[in-house]
């Protein structure tokens, strides 16, 4: 991801730097045709589907749609639902853990964007 952190976004609003990466693609995997189908990008913009439904969010950076093992994205809200997203973000996470019935095959991480 390239660093646009001044792109703008509204007053008021708390950036966020989001980002999945999908394990098994960083080593010979048996599964290597699921390593190269976009995952990580589907999985991300999941999330910010979710989100924008449930939350004024503004996507600053959208994820790329590239055969990659990360994506990564650039998202704001309101500052008073800067920990609540936090949450729904913890809880997306298991979910997709539970989906792929494997706990430490996929790293979430959700950091401040300041």
């Amino acid at each position: 991801m390239n660093n646009k952190s001044s792109q703008a976004y509204p007053k008021g609003y708390f950036p966020l730097h989001i980002s999945v990466c999908d394990r098994c693609c960083r080593s010979v995997s048996e599964n290597k045709d699921e390593c190269t189908e976009n995952l990580t990008a589907k999985i991300l913009n999941r999330f910010i589907s979710f989100a924008k439904g449930k939350y004024d969010l503004h996507v600053i950076l959208q994820p790329e749609n590239k055969e990659t093992q990360q994506a990564e994205a650039l998202i704001a809200v309101p500052f008073p639902d800067r920990e609540n997203i936090r949450i729904d973000f913890n809880i997306f996470a298991s979910e997709v853990d539970r989906e792929y019935n494997d706990d430490t095959r996929f790293e979430f991480r959700m950091e401040s964007a300041y």
